[in-house]
């Protein structure tokens, strides 16, 4: 798996010419560009073309760590994500099984396209773990 490893603590709006995508791979550099503005993370493409993206820390997060509903905040701020890789590629599907916002210890996206596996399933927790 290539891994890439980036900070930075800028705003960004996710793909706002509404870009189509062919290939995760493709999509992953744009998530990439734009992740960078917002989140320290990880990435990488999984053995079966999987996108890869484990948020180690978020500005939103940061900023908003005391408000007293993070429900609302997740509502907000991080439920669209799972909109946006199908506006990049109507095959393309997101898992997650936690956010910062929501008190987890990460964000774990995993980003898979429905052409390659139809009934995608979400890393388990030891594989996040392992991610540095």
């Amino acid at each position: 798996m290539l891994i890439k490893k980036r900070e930075s603590p800028i705003h960004s709006r996710p793909n706002p010419k509404q870009q189509t995508y062919s290939s995760l791979k493709d999509y992953r550099e744009r998530i990439d560009s734009a992740g960078v503005k917002t989140h320290s993370f990880i990435s990488g493409m999984s053995q079966d073309d999987q996108y890869i993206f484990k948020v180690t820390s978020c500005i939103y997060g940061e900023a908003l760590r005391n408000v007293e509903d993070p429900d609302m905040l997740y509502y907000i701020i991080c439920f669209g994500d799972f909109f946006s890789p199908k506006k990049a590629n109507k095959d393309f599907h997101l898992t997650r099984s936690q956010t910062i916002l929501q008190g987890g210890t990460m964000c774990d996206f995993c980003y898979h396209n429905l052409k390659q596996i139809p009934q995608p399933e979400h890393p388990n927790e030891e594989f996040w773990e392992k991610l540095e």
